[in-house]
Order: C-alpha cells, then sequence, then structure tokens
C-alpha cells in the first residue's frame, strides 16, 4: 500500500469516523486482520490522529464490532513508499470480558475473566514467526493484562497470593472442520493464557514445587451437527519431589509431574500424578508415602513382591488443615487368586487404594482386580469389592474371539451340542466371594454376534445367554429377538431335554410396539403358507405382540392385542395365530359400565373362510354370576351407531349376545343381538289362558337387535353361518335400527314376528310357507292374523310389540285380538297382552288388557258397550287412563253414558256424562225431549269451536247419536282432547233436549268450569224443519231446513265473552241444493291485553278489512243455489261492528252455462261507515255478460259484457261512476268532490259524545289484604288499610303524554315505563304527538304532601285506534287499538326507613334490692278489674279519659324518659282514630 493509498482511506479521520476495509491492505495483513474482523473492516468513531508523520498513528472508538467501545489505536509504518507494518492496539474497558470480542466463548470459564490494563494486539510483523514459510492464517493475536481476582476464583487466589495475576498469552482464529465441507463453518478462537509459575504448596503428604496455571480456551467440533463450540478450562500443574533413598531400591532423584484441569470455577481440584517411573516398590514404601503404617489387603490375597505404584490422585482443599480431602491408587502385582475351586482363578491381581483423610484417622478400602480366562482365549477383567465381597466384570477389549460352546463347556462340563456356535461380543460377569454364610455364585449376562435358526423357518437375532450358577448347578437361559413383521420381540427360554420341548421361547412386544397385521401376516405366510389374513382386520395395528416357540414341536403360536375400528370406537381385540394349525381366532375385550364398577364381558370371534369376505361375528354366553349390563352400554361398547337406536334404560336378563360385522367395500354395516332369558306363555292370560294350556302357546327364543343399516337376507344367512352352535339370526331381511324379534308358537304352528321400533308401518315379505304375512302397525307392533279358533275362543290374529312411554319403564309385549261367544253374548278382547320388562330383569310378567267390548243384538234390544285401556299423557309423563262407555236402545227411548278415569300422583282425575232421550214431557209449544248432565273431577272443559260443535260427542250423542261410521272409542278420543286432566279444575255440565210443535228441535248445554279459573260455556244445536214432518199424511220434503250451532263463552279472568252461532252443512231452503251458510258472532274484552276492544259481526268483516287474530271468524251469510245443470245462483252479506268502523256489504251472483253458451250476471256492494266525525264510503259493482263459443277454422269465442262500479262517499255526498261497455269504459263524477275529508270535531264535542261523564273520566281505586271504611264515611274517604299490602290504583279513560306527582309548584316526572306517550285525537283530527294530557298524581296527609312515600307503577293498555290513532278517515287497514297508552298508576307505600337503636344502659334497668330471694317465683293472678261496657264509642271514651289523666301522663313520661332520654313524648295529640280496631280495655289504663 502506498502511503497515497493510505491517504485515501483516512479521508475520514478529520471528521472524526474511519471505516477501513480490511480488503484493500495487502493481501497477507488483510488475511491476517481478516481472521479477527468478521465483517472484513474496522471501524472507528471520535478518530484523532497523532502528528507524527512515520508512523501514521490514529486513535479512536471501536464501533459495532469485535473491539466495541474499546480504545482503539491504528498505526501504520512507512518504509520508503509503502507500508510495511500495520497494528491494532486495542485496550478495552475494567467490564471487559474476552467473550465481547470473541462470543463463541460466552458461556465458558473464560467468559468470567475480567482485566485490568488489557491490551489486545494485531501486528502484521508477527506474521513472520507464526510459521516457516510464515502463514498469516495461523498468526495471533497478542494478549496481556492482569487478571482481577474476583468473588468465585478463591482457588486461585489461594494457590498464586494476589488480588491481581499477570497474563499474557495469544488467540488464534482456527477451524477443524474440513475444508472440503461447504459452506465454510465459521472461525473459532483458540486462546491460550499463562499465569504465574514457580510458586509452592504443602499438601502435607507431598510439596507442589514450579507450581502454575493457565487458562485455556479449546475449540471441538461436533461432527454430527459440524458446529464448532469452545471449552474453557483451568489447568493447574506442578512437580512431586522424590529424593534417592527415600524408599527401597530408589537410587536417584525423581520428580513426578502432577496436574488438574478444571472447566469451572467450582469443580474440586483433583491432582493426577503417575508414579511408575519409580520402579518395583514394597507395600511398606508405599503405605509411608502415602502416610501410612500398613496398608491391608484384603481376602488374604499375597501380592508378593515387586509391587508397581501407577497413577496417584489427589482430592486438594488449599483451604483445610489436612489439605487432602482423599486419594487413590493402582498397585500393579503378579498374583493369583483362587476364587472358587475349579470354577473362578482370577490373574495378574491390581489393588485400588481409596485413603480417606490421610494420617492418623485414615479410612482405607482396598478393590481387588484381575483376570478370569475361558476357552482358549477369553479373558474376562473382574473387580473384587472387599466391602460387598461382590465380583462383577466383563469381557477384555481386542482378545481373540470367545464362543459360546466354550463357556457352557467350561461352566457345566457338558457337551454343548444344542447351543449355537455363535462368537461372545459381551459377557458381563458376576460373583459373590464365599464366607463362613454366604455361600460362592457366579452369574453372566452374555451377548453373541450372529443368528440362531431355532425352528425350519424361524430364526432369532440379538442372541444372548443368562448364565447362574450356585451351590445347586449351573444354568443357562437363553433370549433373543424374534423378528416378526419387521418388528423385534424379545423372547427367552429355558432347555428341556425332552425332544418335544427343547428350546422353548417366549416373550413379547410390550404395549406400545406397533407391527400393521397386513405385514405381520404377510411375513407368517412367506414362512409357514396357509395363514390368510381375514379381510375385516386388514387395516388393523397389532401392538404388545407374544410369541412362543417351542423347537421340539417346531410350533409359533402368537398373540396380539389390537385397537380394532368398530363404528368409529377403538374396540381392544386380542388375536391368536397357530401356525401348527393353520388358524386365526380372537377375542373383543369390552369394557361396559355397570352399576358398581366396569363389567368386562369377551366376545369369541369368529373369521369367514373366504379370506376376502368382510365380514365377521362374535359371540358371548353370559354366565349366572355375571353382571346384568345396560343393553344401550352394551351395544354402544362396540358401536356407537347402534346404539342410538337402542332405547334407554333397558335391562333384560341374558342368556347370550351376539356381534356381527358385515362390508361391502365402501360402506361397513354393524349387528348387535341379545337373546333374552325370557319366554311370553299365553297359556297364563286372564279369562282365555283356560283355553290355551293344552299346548304349547307363546313366543321363544325372544331377542332385541340392533343394526346400523338393513341387511339383505343372504347377508345375515352369511353371518349366521359364522356363529357357533346354539346362536341364531332371524330369516330374512334385517332392518336397520332397534328390532324386537320373536319366534310365535301356537301349537304345532311357527312364526317369526319381527318389530323394528319407530319403523314405518307397511306388510312385512310373506313367509316362504305360504302363511300370511306380518303386518308392522304405526305403534311399534307387528301383527300377525291367524284366524284359529280354540273351543268357544277364537283368536283372530297375534301381535308382538314394543310398549315404551316417556317417564315409563319400556316393555315388550305379546298382543292377542280375540273374542268369546256363549248364548249370543259377544265378549271381544282388545290388546289383550302379556308383557315382560325390558328394564328390570328380576320383574314378573304382567298381564294386560287394552279394552273390552261388549254387543247383543237381538229386537228389539240393542246393546253396545266398550271398555278400553289407553295411555293418556300430563305434564310430560304418561299415565294408563281408563274409559268407557254403554248404550242400550230399544224402539221407544236410548240412554247412554260415557266416562273415563286416570290416576295422576295429586289424585284421580275422572269425567262421567250420560243422556236419556225418548221422553215427551210437556206441552207441544215446549216438548222435553232428554236430559243430559256431567260432571269433571280433576278435568278441565275446553269447549270446541263453533264448526266442531255438531261432532261434539256430548252434544251429538244427546241429539242424534254420533256420526256414522264413529264408534265409541272414537268419540272417547275426540273427547280426551277437550276433557284433558288438570288438577284443580272441575267443571259440572246440564243439557236439555226440547222440541215445539215438531218443527223446532234443539238442544242446549251449558258447562260451568271452576279451579284455577271460572268459565262458562253454552254449546247447543237447534233444527228448524219447514214443514214440521206428519206421519200421517205420509213422506213431505221439506222447503227450509235450518241447523244452527251455538257457542258462548264469558271468562271473566281473561275479561272476555263471546256469543257465536253458525249454520251447519245440513241447512238448506227451498231445495237441498240451496245450501245456506252463515256464521254470528259477538265478542268483548273487558280486561287484559285486549281490553276496551269488542267485535259484533254477521257474515264476516269487509274484504279489506285486516282481522285481528283475537276476533272471532264467520262465514258469509248466504246461500249457494244449483238450480239446473245450466242454471246457478248464489248470494252472500255481511255485517260488522268494530270500534273503528262499521261495514256491511253483499254480492249476489247468477250464471247459466249451456255447451257454449254461457251468461252471467253479477252484482256487489260494500260500505264502511265511521263516526265523530260522520263519515262514510261505499262501492258498487253490477256486471252482465253473454259469450258464445264456436268452431270455424279453429275455435273462436264471441262475449259482450256490459258493467258498472260506482263509488260513494259523504258526506257530502258525492262519488263517481265508471261505466264498461267492452270497448269503451265512461267515467261520470257528481256530487262533492272526491272523496273529501269529513270536518274535525271539536274537542268539547269529542269529550261529551265520545268520553264517559266528566266525573267517571278519572277513577281511584285501593287493594289491599284489609280493608275497612266508616259507614258514613265520603266518598273520597279510602278507609284504614294495611300498608305492607296496600295498592292504590288511579285510571284515566284520556291517555296521558306525562305524568308527573305532586303540585305544580313542586312536581316531579313519573317514568312511563316504556309506554307509548305519542298519540292523537283521531275526530279532532289531532295527530300523535300533538296532544299533551299530563296525569297528575297528588298525595297529602293531614294536609302536608307525601307523594315520595310511595312508588309509582304505569299501567298500560290499549285504547280504540279510531279515538287515539290520529286518523281523521278511517281505513280499513287500521288496527283496532293503539297498545302500550298509559292510562293510570299503581301507588304502593315505600318501606319504612330503620329505626334508629337506642341503648339503654344496663344498671338503668336493675333494682337496687333484689325483689325475689325465693328460688321458685310464685306468680299471683292479678285482680279482677271490671270491664267498661262494649262497643267502639265506649272503649274509645274510656282510653281518651284515661290518657288525658295528669297522673297517667306523668308516669309514662317518666317511662319515656329513662328509656328514650332524648325523645319527646306528648300524649296530648293521642287520638284513638288511628286504631285499626279499638281494643277492649279494664276500667282504668
Amino acid at each position: 500500500m502506498t502511503p497515497e493509498a493510505l491517504e485515501t482511506l483516512l479521508a475520514g479521520v478529520p471528521s472524526g469516523r474511519l471505516d477501513l476495509p480490511v480488503a484493500a491492505l495487502d493481501p497477507s495483513a488483510a488475511a491476517y486482520l481478516g481472521r479477527f474482523l468478521p465483517a472484513g473492516r474496522l471501524a472507528l468513531t471520535g478518530c484523532v490522529r497523532a502528528e507524527a508523520a512515520n508512523p501514521v498513528t490514529v486513535t479512536g472508538t471501536g464501533s459495532p464490532g469485535p473491539f466495541e467501545r474499546a480504545e482503539v489505536t491504528l498505526r501504520f509504518t512507512l518504509t520508503g513508499d509503502v507500508v510495511s507494518r500495520v497494528e491494532v492496539i486495542v485496550r478495552p474497558g475494567s467490564d471487559w470480558s474476552l467473550a465481547d470480542t470473541f462470543p463463541p466463548l460466552r458461556g465458558t470459564l473464560l467468559d468470567t475473566l475480567r482485566f485490568s490494563g488489557a491490551v489486545l494486539r494485531l501486528d502484521t510483523d508477527l506474521i513472520a514467526e507464526s510459521a516457516d514459510p510464515p502463514d498469516p492464517t495461523a498468526t495471533p493475536l497478542a494478549f496481556e493484562g492482569d487478571l482481577l481476582v474476583r468473588p468465585g476464583m478463591e482457588l486461585v487466589g489461594l494457590l498464586f497470593p494476589g488480588e491481581s495475576h499477570p497474563l499474557s498469552g495469544e488467540v488464534t482464529m482456527t477451524s477443524l472442520a474440513p475444508p472440503e465441507i461447504t459452506p465454510a463453518t465459521p472461525l473459532v478462537p483458540s486462546v491460550a493464557l499463562y499465569g504465574p509459575a514457580d510458586a509452592g504448596l504443602d499438601l502435607g503428604l507431598f510439596t507442589l514445587t514450579t507450581l502454575r496455571y493457565g487458562l485455556f480456551g479449546l475449540p471441538e467440533l461436533n461432527y454430527n451437527t459440524l458446529d464448532h463450540q469452545v471449552r474453557g478450562a483451568l489447568v493447574i500443574a506442578a512437580g512431586i519431589p522424590v529424593s534417592a533413598g527415600s524408599m527401597t531400591g530408589l537410587t536417584e532423584d525423581h520428580k513426578i509431574t502432577i496436574d488438574a484441569r478444571l472447566a469451572s470455577w467450582s469443580e474440586e481440584l483433583v491432582l493426577t500424578a503417575d508414579f511408575s517411573g519409580l520402579g518395583p516398590l514394597t507395600l511398606a514404601d508405599i503405605a509411608g508415602l502415602v502416610g501410612l503404617e500398613t496398608l491391608p489387603v484384603p481376602f488374604g490375597i499375597d501380592p508378593g513382591a515387586g509391587i508397581t505404584l501407577g497413577a496417584v490422585t489427589l482430592a486438594v482443599d488449599p483451604t483445610a488443615a489436612n489439605p487432602v480431602d482423599y486419594l487413590t491408587m493402582t498397585l500393579y502385582t503378579e498374583a493369583d487368586w483362587v476364587v472358587i475351586p475349579g470354577l473362578l482363578t482370577l490373574q495378574q491381581i491390581d489393588l485400588t487404594v481409596r485413603v480417606v483423610s490421610p494420617g492418623p484417622s485414615a479410612q482405607v478400602s482396598v478393590l481387588v482386580s484381575g483376570l478370569f480366562g475361558i476357552g482358549a482365549d477369553g479373558t474376562l477383567e473382574l473387580v473384587a469389592d472387599s466391602t460387598t465381597r461382590r465380583i462383577g466384570g466383563g469381557l477384555r477389549a481386542d482378545d481373540p474371539p470367545l464362543r459360546i460352546r466354550e463357556v457352557y463347556r467350561h461352566f457345566t462340563g457338558d457337551e454343548p451340542d444344542h447351543v449355537p456356535d455363535l462368537t461372545v461380543t459381551r459377557f458381563q460377569a458376576g460373583a459373590v466371594v464365599p464366607s463362613a454364610t454366604v455361600p460362592a455364585s457366579f452369574d453372566g449376562e452374555i451377548v453373541l454376534d450372529g443368528v440362531w435358526r431355532i425352528t425350519e423357518q424361524v430364526t432369532v437375532t440379538q442372541v444372548g445367554f443368562d448364565l447362574l450358577h450356585d451351590p445347586t448347578g449351573t444354568t443357562f437361559h437363553a433370549r433373543a429377538g424374534l423378528l416378526l413383521g419387521g418388528v423385534a420381540v424379545m423372547v427367552r427360554a429355558g432347555y428341556d431335554p425332552d425332544p418335544g420341548r427343547r428350546w422353548e421361547f417366549a416373550g413379547e412386544t410390550g404395549p406400545g410396539e406397533e407391527i400393521p397385521i397386513g405385514r405381520l401376516f404377510a411375513d407368517l405366510a412367506d414362512r409357514f403358507g396357509g395363514l390368510a389374513l381375514p379381510a375385516p382386520l386388514a387395516e388393523s395395528v397389532v401392538d404388545n405382540l407374544a410369541a412362543e416357540v417351542s423347537t421340539g414341536a417346531g410350533r409359533l403360536f402368537l398373540t396380539g392385542r389390537t385397537r380394532f375400528p368398530v363404528d368409529g370406537t377403538d374396540v381392544a381385540l386380542t388375536l391368536a395365530v397357530d401356525t401348527a394349525r393353520r388358524s386365526v381366532a380372537g377375542t373383543l375385550d369390552l369394557a361396559v359400565p355397570v352399576q358398581g364398577g366396569t363389567f368386562h364381558p369377551t366376545l369369541e370371534l369368529h373369521f369367514a373362510q373366504d379370506p376376502t369376505a368382510r365380514r365377521l361375528a362374535a359371540s358371548y354366553r353370559h354366565l349366572p354370576a355375571d353382571p346384568v349390563p345396560d343393553l344401550k352400554a352394551l351395544v354402544g361398547a362396540l358401536s356407537p351407531t347402534a346404539a342410538a337406536h337402542v332405547p334407554e334404560g333397558i335391562r333384560l336378563d341374558l342368556r347370550q349376545a351376539l356381534f356381527a360385522l358385515s362390508g361391502n367395500g365402501t360402506r361397513t354395516g354393524y349387528l348387535f343381538g341379545v337373546e333374552v332369558a325370557a319366554t311370553l306363555d299365553l297359556g297364563r292370560l286372564p279369562v282365555v289362558g283356560d283355553h290355551l294350556r293344552r299346548t304349547t302357546m307363546g313366543v321363544d327364543p325372544l331377542r332385541l337387535l340392533a343394526a346400523t343399516t338393513a341387511l339383505p337376507a343372504a347377508e345375515a344367512a352369511a353371518l349366521a353361518a359364522l356363529l357357533p352352535a346354539g346362536f341364531a339370526l332371524p330369516a330374512g331381511d334385517l332392518a336397520a335400527g332397534f328390532t324386537v324379534d320373536a319366534t310365535l308358537l301356537l301349537g304345532p304352528f311357527t312364526q317369526a314376528l319381527a318389530v323394528p321400533v319407530g319403523g314405518p308401518p307397511g306388510v312385512a315379505p310373506a313367509p316362504a310357507t305360504g302363511a300370511p304375512a306380518p303386518v308392522r302397525t304405526g305403534d311399534d307392533a307387528t301383527w300377525l292374523t291367524v284366524q284359529r279358533s280354540f273351543g268357544p275362543l277364537h283368536i283372530s290374529r297375534v301381535g308382538l310389540a314394543w310398549r315404551q312411554s316417556p317417564g315409563q319403564e319400556a316393555r315388550i309385549a305379546l298382543l292377542l285380538d280375540a273374542s268369546v261367544t256363549v248364548a249370543g253374548l259377544t265378549l271381544s278382547l282388545s290388546g289383550l297382552a302379556i308383557g315382560v320388562s325390558a328394564t328390570n330383569p328380576l320383574s314378573m310378567p304382567t298381564f294386560d288388557l287394552a279394552g273390552i267390548g261388549l254387543a247383543y243384538d237381538t229386537v228389539p234390544l240393542r246393546i253396545g258397550g266398550a271398555l278400553r285401556k289407553d295411555m293418556i299423557e300430563y305434564e310430560g309423563v304418561r299415565y294408563p287412563a281408563y274409559s268407557g262407555g254403554l248404550s242400550v236402545r230399544t224402539p221407544t227411548f236410548s240412554v247412554g253414558a260415557m266416562g273415563a278415569y286416570v290416576q295422576l300422583p295429586a289424585g284421580p282425575s275422572l269425567f262421567a256424562y250420560a243422556y236419556l232421550n225418548g221422553l215427551h214431557a210437556g206441552p207441544p209449544a215446549l216438548s222435553l225431549r232428554g236430559l243430559a248432565g256431567g260432571f269433571g273431577y280433576n278435568r278441565r272443559f275446553i269447549a270446541p269451536a263453533i264448526d266442531q260443535v255438531a261432532g261434539f260427542p256430548l252434544v251429538a250423542d244427546a241429539i242424534t247419536g254420533p256420526p256414522p261410521g264413529t264408534t265409541l272409542a272414537d268419540e272417547l278420543r275426540i273427547l280426551a282432547d277437550y276433557l284433558p286432566p288438570s288438577v284443580g279444575d272441575y267443571f259440572l255440565a246440564l243439557g236439555l233436549r226440547v222440541n215445539s210443535f215438531e218443527m223446532v228441535d234443539a238442544f242446549l248445554l251449558v258447562a260451568a268450569a271452576f279451579g284455577h279459573r271460572f268459565e262458562l260455556d253454552v254449546l247447543g244445536m237447534a233444527t228448524v224443519v219447514l214443514p214440521a214432518p206428519d206421519a200421517g199424511a205420509g213422506p213431505v220434503s221439506p222447503v227450509a231446513q235450518i241447523q244452527l250451532a251455538i257457542r258462548a263463552t264469558l271468562v271473566p279472568d281473561d275479561g272476555y265473552l263471546a256469543v257465536e252461532a253458525q249454520l251447519t252443512r245440513a241447512s238448506y231452503l227451498l231445495a237441498p241444493d240451496c245450501h245456506l251458510t252463515g256464521g254470528f258472532a259477538f265478542a268483548t274484552w273487558f280486561t287484559g291485553e285486549h281490553a276496551g276492544d269488542f267485535a259484533l259481526t254477521a257474515g264476516g268483516y269487509h274484504p279489506q278489512f285486516p282481522v285481528p287474530a283475537h276476533y272471532p271468524t264467520v262465514p258469509r251469510l248466504g246461500f249457494a243455489w244449483q238450480v239446473t245443470k245450466q242454471f246457478s245462483i248464489s248470494g252472500a252479506g255481511y255485517f260488522a261492528l268494530t270500534p273503528t268502523t262499521l261495514m256491511a256489504g253483499g254480492r249476489v251472483t247468477a250464471l247459466w252455462q249451456d255447451d257454449s253458451l254461457r251468461a252471467g250476471f253479477d252484482a256487489s256492494m260494500d260500505f264502511l261507515i265511521s263516526w265523530q266525525p260522520y263519515h262514510y264510503e261505499a262501492s258498487l259493482h253490477v256486471s252482465i255478460g253473454v259469450s258464445y263459443t264456436f268452431s270455424l277454422f279453429g275455435t273462436h269465442t264471441l262475449s259482450v259484457q256490459v258493467g258498472t262500479d260506482v263509488q260513494l262517499w259523504g258526506p257530502d255526498f258525492g262519488g263517481t261512476a265508471a261505466i264498461d261497455l267492452g270497448i269503451v269504459t265512461m267515467r261520470i263524477s257528481f256530487g262533492s268532490a272526491g272523496g273529501a275529508k269529513p270536518e274535525p270535531v271539536s274537542w268539547d264535542r269529542f269529550r261529551d259524545t265520545l268520553l264517559p261523564p266528566r266525573d267517571r273520566v278519572l277513577g281511584l281505586s285501593v287493594r289491599a289484604d284489609t280493608h275497612r271504611a266508616a259507614p258514613d264515611a265520603a266518598a273520597e274517604d279510602l278507609g284504614i288499610v294495611d300498608p305492607a299490602t296496600l295498592v292504590v290504583s288511579t285510571t284515566s279513560a284520556i291517555p296521558a303524554s306525562g305524568a308527573v306527582r305532586g303540585t305544580r309548584e313542586r312536581e316531579v316526572a313519573l317514568p312511563t315505563g316504556g309506554g307509548r306517550t305519542a298519540f292523537g285525537v283521531g275526530p279532532a283530527d289531532l295527530a300523535p304527538g300533538a296532544v299533551t294530557a299530563v296525569h297528575r298524581i297528588v298525595v297529602t296527609h293531614e294536609g302536608l304532601p307525601v307523594e315520595d312515600r310511595f312508588d309509582y307503577t304505569p299501567v298500560r293498555q290499549g285504547l280504540p285506534f279510531a279515538l287515539w290513532g290520529g286518523r281523521l278517515a278511517p281505513q280499513v287497514t287500521d288496527p283496532a287499538l293503539v297498545e302500550d297508552l298509559v292510562t293510570g298508576y299503581e301507588l304502593r307505600p315505600r318501606p319504612p326507613s330503620p329505626a334508629r337503636a337506642v341503648r339503654v344502659d344496663r344498671s338503668a334497668l336493675t333494682a337496687d334490692t333484689p325483689l325475689y330471694t325465693r328460688e321458685v317465683i310464685t306468680l299471683a293472678p292479678p285482680p279482677r278489674r271490671p270491664v267498661v261496657p262494649d262497643g267502639p264509642a265506649a272503649r274509645a271514651s274510656t282510653i281518651r279519659t284515661a290518657m288525658a289523666d295528669p297522673g297517667v301522663a306523668a308516669t309514662r313520661s317518666a317511662v319515656a324518659a329513662a328509656l328514650l332520654p332524648s325523645a319527646v313524648l306528648d300524649t296530648a295529640g293521642f287520638d284513638t282514630t288511628q286504631f285499626h280496631a279499638i281494643p277492649q280495655v279494664a276500667a282504668h289504663v
């Protein structure tokens, strides 16, 4: 580098910065400096250049890099025109660490060093000294400085006194990685720092001379990761002088080197030296060297002469009085030791001596080691512990190979023909040195190299033997690794000379070692052939594989566990493979929760012979001692999907269970079945059982099945073929879901019955025998028509059913429909059943009868009756209910009754109803023809809708009887909806049937329901026939028949009253083809949500009126008459009145149609009328049309139509008319302008005509538990009430836009609770928000305001929209009410504030002298006092007189002053009117 180039590099120095790229220097200097500057440049800040021209010197502070924050001097020496020398001198601060400059040293011992006056020097002149030839990459960085002895570094402080030690040395950047490795690994520092030398240390046993230490950073390469790491080390070294003549045979001086290496300051100082250079010594010499008088040798061994002392180790603590904590040394001898005669002799005995606390109290222990020869070349290195008398060791390395047969022959003396001829690679031996109480023994763990073929198909690797010799003899046990499916099974074996046994290996992989079962079977098939993997197991993985191999039998037997996937659940499966039998078997191990723990049933697996068939079956026989599990839990342990079909709570005594799996490659189905240890015997049935006991009648077996998918008959048969004897599946197709299956036995007749629970109704496939096909009904039952007779008993059908209701136990029932006929009387039995519990295996069978029918039909008497059992639901629980009826009919009268009963937890619930027809009492104008009556207990009466009254059994039976085709059972089912159980509800019903002149026939039923609420219902039917039938005149066709259904309801609690009437379909006029329709209804609501609303209608409402949901709906008043085949005429009309409008209208239509000619007439009118202000609107429509259709080159229609539409309004009267002539329409206006807005009324007129009288606009009422007012009290006097339950209610006919309490001077706004405060006055044309009405509440007591003593709750209700909706002209789409208007408040007294506690000093209540000295106090009755004459006035006078007495007043004041010193008591203002009830008092108070 030239001076000019140098100046260019130093151009930034005047500004205080220097950035020197190393590459700008000459190559040798760049290669040298670049190893210590990883960034390839040296950057300085705060630079100052010295004035001297040569060398050029720049001093600054190192910026980020190896010399950061250190003072750096950069010196360039010029020789001629060349920079001949570059120096970098670094002086870091006192807190600097070597790791700051060399990061790989972080965390090492070198990182803990701190220095004073440290100087790091890079000098290119050192390159020439580095090597020959010079090597810049090997040139070091020179270091010098004083090491500060800091806390934790006491070791060097003790060995070398002083607070700092001068250190010097060097750092070289190096790499240990091979040069061909790319990318190159980063350079790491190699550090060598040397401290003081020539110190001395007296250890008592020895004196150390030339003591010195050094600090080193030693790079290492991790060949796995190719990363460097640097290990720090403190090395301490010294010499031990040994003078000639100090030991026997020692003729010259020796200096033994001793040293120690420490990786941290906290390590123990352990010095090691080698004394073998002293030559042969005696035990006495060695003992004296370590400060002992003698050196004991254990086990009575004589080491002889010529002992060599080897390595000596000393643990040194320089701070202790005895610096040597302990020492160890090794002694080499040529002696032999016979441990076990004839078996174990150790040669070339060595002694390892450990001396703790050398000196007079030294503790000495000795280990004996030696060599044990086996076979031709085998040698074991063994060590004996004199304390435990145990010997241990292993095979010596680098000796010729030892064969296992040599070992066997040495220890047994037998020929080793059955032992493999393999090489021993490891022999870990142990022995016990015999004593008087402990016999000798020898054991060995032997590892061999090679493969052992134990059978023709099986070889083992990792072979080893366990050797044991004791007084009973010598044994060898083999161990090896058996490779199956790529996984090693560790097996062990003992030897039996029996030819059928020999070596018998057994072992397992243990849990967690997984083997794909396909790989395992592929291995077995290659070795043995004839073994195939069942298809369902193809994807399984086996763990805990156990193997047994017998070299005598040549048999391999495997067992293993796998998690077999079944329906998303892994089930424990144990697999067993026998290569001798070429068989595969297994078990499924389930875990089923049962009461008190977990039940673990085991199912035997059965695989298909065809290895490609994806099916298997499993069977289980239930033992008497096994618990009875819940069926859902049992099925769920295998298939959650199948378990989802099983109802809850089924627990049946099992005989056996089965599981089957069937797959077609895309879908897998699962089937679980149990056979129940129960039979259903028809011979035990009531009534008919005696006729069935002579033969076998019932079902056996009884099975429950759960399947995830339907199985066709062929697949079900294939699965059944896998099952062992005694197990079976139903023949035919198997349905998905839960199925109850049984075999029906009726003497010689047998038939399978299956009930798919929850399945759809339908007909099952007919059996192959030609028997009738079973029929499945929708109530989980399957019926089979049998039509068989047994004497007077005839069985029409037999059924199997599953019965389960919410809250009730599930049952399996055998059903029977049968009848018994004797002498014309037929007793029919419906639902005769025998059932077993599906939830309680210990319960007895139950017998049931769903209904009994009675029939007797012999002129003139007809008797019919029925009693049925059903289930009725109440509050989510189903209960058995009984209902029935009986009717007796003759040509002159009929009588009947019906009723129902159910027992609820709260008591019985029942109703009864009876009717009598055939009476003739009273004049023809009003003749009594029938009576009816009934009652209900814990039953609610629900009146039918108006269109259901005609068919309501309580009405229909009292008139004409049930409709055709309706049975008594049908009527009872209908009544279940109208008369449901309801605890606490009751009703009474009374009905009369009357007739007037044979023209009017009417029935009226009055029902009063009470209990939770009172309701009065009136139901009726009235029929008018004109002319009246005349039996003497022969049949006459009536010209009119009017039949009217009537319904009236009053519900005071709901504030609801409604009256309805409606023509039935039997009504006509002139001819039966002229049907009459229509209805009438009136409803009003006086409390509740719709209070103030009403509706009156005949025939319905305006077509555009949106009928509120709570309004009654009735059909149009009208008629429809098909006069002839061609001509028909119809008409309809309506009238309705609501709070908003009055509406009316009608329509008439006539139509003639005869083939191609069609003519029609249509006219309609609709009115809408409102009041205050009075306004009406009307629409009128009339049209006449004729059309004719003919065919001429196609079909054509000629039509003519004339019509008019008229719109009217008023006042003032006006309207428009549109006349449609088909081809032109003319529009005409007349009267006032179209739809003129009505004139609004004034507020005074609105108030006077549409609001209540002024004295009734506002209202005030009181509610309380007790309430008393004086008979002569003023109207505004509310009397005396209980404040705890007091509620004062204010009401207003005018809604409030706001509310306050108090007078105007002190008013406080009241909350409206979210109520609507914006409303209008429609008749006055005031829009919502334009009306202000303040609801003001003022409460005073004795003239003072007390409003703040009450809480205020707004009362909200709906008011007519016509009044308060704000619309002047009503619309049909207007709502009936304006909801949530504030119409009043409820006032409730606030609870009084808690009284202030007053404390009375105890001494004030203590008497000065004892009042009683006796232990027993006798209470004498007080003297009798005369009582004043009774009566409130007399009592009040007596009390006032006593209170005014000065003596009484003084006494009361004294008592009050003693108890309440600060209280002011004024009895002068006492008034008896404040008493709720004036008490009776004595003559003097």
